[in-house]
């Protein structure tokens, strides 16, 4: 059964397994065409969060795309789901979409990010990583509980620049929730990227890939905040594992 591609329940949300030369084509065509696409890359604390509030799950439901950024999500996939799962980190995943996006001659805007300092460090690693990007809008909003609003300025100058990808980085679960709620006013494709801005600012540093490659990508974040982490860690992290395992434990007894 395992090598099948498709999409699986993970948890209660349906997630694709795609590769990412197949997933960045789709996207850029998607892009091209100006249709509205919500994807939101999902890691144990994104599921768990949907698992405990059922409006957040119906606003990951009805994304189009739901992918697997956290390694234990794959683990799922492939144990109990029978799919082979690639783990597609958003970091790669954003270089990947940009390189196409800048070759395609697309328009990029970047909503998110700590301070607008931040935010210019990450927007200008990025360019030098991929030349010929346009960036055509950027802003990094002030703090805001959940549910975050977009200031009428801003959702005005984002329509203006016809912009046809939003990277959203305003954290789990307010970046998911503002793109669904702006996702019809902002024809694009709009991609939650979370920490994607921090690893490109400088703010934060990116696991080695020795790390990732041992499912230890989790450990590195904690050790690098330790006070904001440990709660959603205790939290979620056992629950997920007690719920792969009693799935493994039911399909392998069907």
């Amino acid at each position: 059964m395992t090598g099948q591609s498709g999409s699986g329940l993970v948890l209660h949300t349906q997630v694709r397994a795609q590769s990412m030369p197949s997933l960045v084509s789709e996207l850029v065509s998607r892009a091209k065409r100006r249709l509205p696409t919500r994807l939101y890359l999902a890691n144990v604390h994104m599921l768990m969060e949907a698992a405990d509030d059922a409006d957040f799950a119906a606003v990951l439901a009805r994304s189009e795309f739901v992918l697997a950024d956290g390694k234990p999500l794959c683990w799922w996939q492939r144990l109990v789901n029978g799919i082979s799962c690639p783990q597609l980190r958003g970091i790669d995943l954003v270089l990947a979409l940009c390189r196409r996006a800048a070759a395609e001659g697309l328009r990029v805007g970047i909503y998110g990010g700590h301070a607008q300092d931040d935010l210019q460090r990450a927007v200008q690693q990025l360019q030098q990583l991929v030349p010929g990007l346009l960036v055509c809008y950027q802003h990094a909003p002030a703090w805001q509980p959940q549910p975050a609003r977009c200031d009428p300025l801003q959702l005005q100058q984002m329509q203006l620049a016809e912009l046809d990808i939003i990277l959203v980085a305003l954290g789990c679960p307010k970046q998911e929730v503002w793109i669904d709620q702006y996702s019809a006013k902002l024809p694009a494709l709009q991609l939650g990227i979370g920490a994607v801005i921090d690893f490109l600012s400088g703010r934060r540093q990116q696991a080695p890939r020795w790390v990732q490659r041992l499912a230890l990508e989790w450990f590195f974040r904690w050790l690098q905040e330790p006070r904001r982490l440990a709660p959603r860690y205790l939290k979620h992290n056992p629950r997920f594992l007690i719920s792969l395992c009693r799935a493994w434990w039911q399909q392998r007894s069907r």
